[in-house]
């Protein structure tokens, strides 16, 4: 069997995951193809009708199959692109998104001079997006197979990051932003952000491959949000904020920050796609809320 037959054969059998995209199909049979040979995509087409040997059409179809029970393709070649870049990933870190790409354009607007705050850094895809224009790069994750995967990635890129295993806001964290308190702190925030009853609603491949504990949470989706904000209220210093967050939550989350930022310029970003997506708060003066959680 030559590639092309073995493309041909496996893009018709996973058309049906695919029943409003056509051709999509095809463009994931040949990434699979291409990460069992160890080419790329442009390698298939100009050796197209070069015999599969029985062990890479083993491992094309095991894969082939894998992807039709549903496991996204990402995990499966172990790399997804964010922001021009290549990324490793396993099912310890969620796969990042291009509507997160919305996150890194507002984190890059603002000075050289700023020192960033990647809170549950996941792959590490963020916080190496943004290493290259500030000297200060701090990623925080409450797991430590999740860091391991945000660490290898770094050491791929060659970004410069401060590590650290913190469930948001911790003594950890909270120290080393306590160095440099008059400098301009950049928080970028990628939470849980999805309400707990939308297991019932979304893809298999996300319910049932991804890390649960990085997409869904409590209070309709917004607890880790709020939680985080309420914290950042504490900190008396100039930072603006960037969260991402589920558009129907926009209303809620808007109004909670205006109450425990009073004095803060509060506005909403919307993604590629045309979505609210991102909270964005800029505290240039110390905050006075009597709010607590």
């Amino acid at each position: 069997m030559s590639i092309l037959d073995a493309l041909r054969a496996w893009a018709t059998n996973l058309k049906p995951l695919f029943p409003q995209e056509s051709g999509r199909a095809w463009v994931e049979a040949s990434e699979l193809m291409a990460f069992v040979l160890k080419k790329d995509r442009e390698w298939l087409v100009t050796h197209a009708h070069q015999t599969l040997n029985r062990l890479d059409r083993v491992k094309f179809e095991r894969l082939c199959k894998r992807r039709l029970a549903h496991t996204p393709l990402a995990y499966l070649i172990h790399q997804k692109y964010f922001y021009g870049r290549a990324f490793f990933v396993d099912t310890h870190v969620l796969i990042p998104r291009p509507e997160t790409e919305a996150l890194v354009d507002e984190a890059l607007k603002h000075a050289k001079g700023a020192m960033v705050w990647d809170v549950g850094t996941g792959s590490g895809a963020i916080a190496i997006s943004l290493a290259n224009r500030y000297r200060t790069v701090i990623a925080s994750d409450m797991s430590n197979k999740a860091l391991r995967v945000a660490k290898q990635n770094a050491k791929h890129h060659k970004a410069n990051i401060t590590f650290i295993q913190e469930y948001l806001l911790g003594p950890k964290v909270a120290s080393l932003l306590r160095r440099k308190m008059n400098t301009h702190l950049i928080v970028v925030a990628n939470l849980p952000y999805l309400p707990i009853s939308d297991q019932k609603k979304l893809d298999a491949s996300v319910v049932k491959y991804e890390p649960a504990l990085a997409l869904f949470t409590k209070d309709n989706g917004q607890w880790l949000n709020k939680k985080l904000l309420t914290q950042l209220s504490r900190l008396h210093r100039p930072m603006t904020i960037l969260l991402e967050y589920d558009s129907p939550q926009t209303k809620t989350l808007q109004t909670f920050a205006k109450k425990i930022f009073p004095k803060a310029k509060i506005a909403i970003i919307k993604d590629p796609f045309g979505r609210n997506r991102i909270l964005n708060i800029i505290c240039s003066v110390p905050q006075t809320s009597n709010h607590r959680s």
